[in-house]
């Protein structure tokens, strides 16, 4: 097992030799074909540093995503430059209604620009390890990390904004690299940052912010998430609605990697290492602007489940009596695991009507009954992971709702408008929803008050939001209550969101 201890290493789990690796050809595209734009970075320096899976990766995403009706073109080791004009190229020839997706695998930082704190993926051949002088010297080791950003492709600055002309098609953006805190480097680190993407954008992160995401280190494997990824989508047999695709993926690369790290005897010094008694070292994460489904295939699209009405306001849930300091959430530790196999959906699909019938409950007592029913009624369910995230989310809803107290609040939400979606989907825990809906209300008086929309930034927030947590302390703040400011900006960097330089929660 090797296990590297450099600040932007790649962890990694069982050594192997490397090999080399063959380029493909790509088929020509068909009109209103959806488009893949693929990155595989493997070639870093120092070579320690290198992505071996990458290449793999790459080439095992172009099987499935073309099995499922898309053109893919892909690039190697690539330069910011290279990544930028062959994304370019993919968005041009891409249909404004069809879904494009695109993935990256490489190394990942943040750094600051113009005062906020950006995402960048690592362009290939870049020089990762600082100079041996700039130990002791902090302003050295912040201007190395500001070169690697300006070779690098940014993902607030340079990819979203090419994404802004696409809010009426789905485009999926999936991000295979470390999301880890390097505590000895001030201002740029190894930590891939929350921010929120475009209207219309889905993202999907190989691991949540302060973790690492693990990868064998041998040419002919996948990494972790990679291999779960291409699994998934090998078994899309539909139109594919990739909310739940990556909820399987979720449950199957947490359960993986802790199997592998427990079956080599160090499960508890890496959680220790982050900090953890018990838990998981690596989890997939979801950032999502879809107001809707965000499904692979439209054309394949079946028919949408009307949204739930809105209920009416409900008794109000206990506060808390003191504001709380913010912990990781609690995970099961779970038994070593095999490798996965190929998916196999239940034939019937009754279960996938019935989940279809569940998705649509915001209640959260009757959306615990109706999954444990689900659970029981359909144990070999290809449904089942995305029924265990379901459980985990209401608890966390649960408790997000009783401290944020937005079950308090009246709303006003129109029939057939994208917000009751919105609200339905916060309710089973989707944060950036809830941020939607905090937004709509504060500009749309009619919707509710100004305190229901605070309330829903704070379940936001509450849910995992580090920029919603960031506005809620930045109220706070203006209204001089200091401690609130501080518990929700101390939220915000939980969650990876770092706030800018100038903020200050002491006023």
């Amino acid at each position: 097992m090797h296990l590297g201890g450099e600040k932007f290493r790649r962890r990694t789990i069982v050594a192997a030799a490397a090999t080399a690796i063959a380029l493909k050809a790509f088929p020509q595209a068909s009109v209103g074909q959806p488009r893949a734009f693929l990155v595989g970075n493997t070639r870093y320096r120092p070579s320690s540093q290198n992505i071996m899976t990458a290449h793999k990766n790459v080439r095992d995403l172009e099987d499935a995503l073309t099995d499922l009706g898309y053109r893919t073109e892909s690039v190697f080791n690539a330069s910011k430059a290279q990544v930028l004009s062959g994304l370019d190229a993919m968005l041009a020839s891409a249909s404004p209604t069809e879904p494009a997706f695109v993935y990256f695998c490489g190394h990942g930082i943040n750094s600051l620009s113009r005062g906020e704190y950006r995402n960048y993926w690592v362009a290939a051949d870049v020089e990762l390890s600082p100079p041996v002088t700039s130990a002791q010297d902090p302003a050295a080791r912040r201007k190395h990390y500001e070169e690697i950003a300006q070779l690098s492709p940014s993902l607030e600055e340079d990819i979203y904004p090419r994404m802004a002309a696409r809010a009426n098609a789905v485009t999926f953006i999936v991000i295979d690299a470390c999301r880890d805190a390097a505590s000895t480097i001030s201002d740029a680190d190894s930590r891939v940052v929350q921010s929120r993407p475009p209207a219309g954008c889905l993202v999907g992160y190989a691991t949540r912010p302060g973790r690492y995401a693990y990868t064998p280190r041998d040419f002919n494997q996948n990494s972790y998430f990679a291999e779960s990824l291409i699994k998934q989508l090998r078994a899309v047999k539909d139109e594919g609605d990739m909310t739940q695709l990556l909820q399987r993926v979720r449950v199957e690369v947490r359960e993986r990697v802790n199997g592998i790290a427990r079956s080599e005897g160090v499960l508890q010094s890496l959680l220790g290492q982050l900090g953890l008694k018990e838990g998981f070292l690596q989890e997939p994460d979801v950032a999502s602007n879809v107001s809707g489904r965000a499904v692979l295939r439209p054309s394949l699209r079946r028919p949408v489940e009307s949204p739930a009405p809105v209920p009416a306001p409900v008794p109000p849930l206990p506060s808390a009596s003191s504001v709380p300091s913010p912990k990781p959430p609690a995970a099961i530790s779970l038994p070593q695991v095999k490798p996965p196999v190929a998916a196999t959906p239940l034939v019937d699909g009754q279960d996938q009507t019935v989940w279809a019938q569940i998705e649509t409950l915001t209640d959260i007592v009757e959306a615990e009954k109706a999954v444990n029913d689900f659970l029981q009624r359909f144990p070999e369910s290809l449904l089942k992971p995305n029924a265990t995230i379901r459980l985990e989310d209401i608890r966390r809803v649960r408790d997000a709702a009783r401290r944020s107290r937005v079950l308090r609040t009246a709303l006003n939400l129109p029939e057939g408008s994208s917000l009751r979606n919105d609200y339905r989907v916060a309710l089973q825990g989707d944060k950036f929803a809830a941020q939607r809906l905090a937004e709509a209300i504060s500009k749309t008086p009619s919707l509710g008050d100004a305190a229901a929309a605070q309330r829903w930034l704070q379940f936001s927030a509450e849910l995992g939001n580090g920029i919603a947590a960031y506005e809620v302390s930045r109220v706070f703040n203006g209204q001089n209550l200091i401690q609130e400011a501080s518990y929700y900006l101390a939220l915000a960097e939980t969650n990876g969101y770092r706030a800018p330089r100038d903020f200050d929660t002491r006023k």
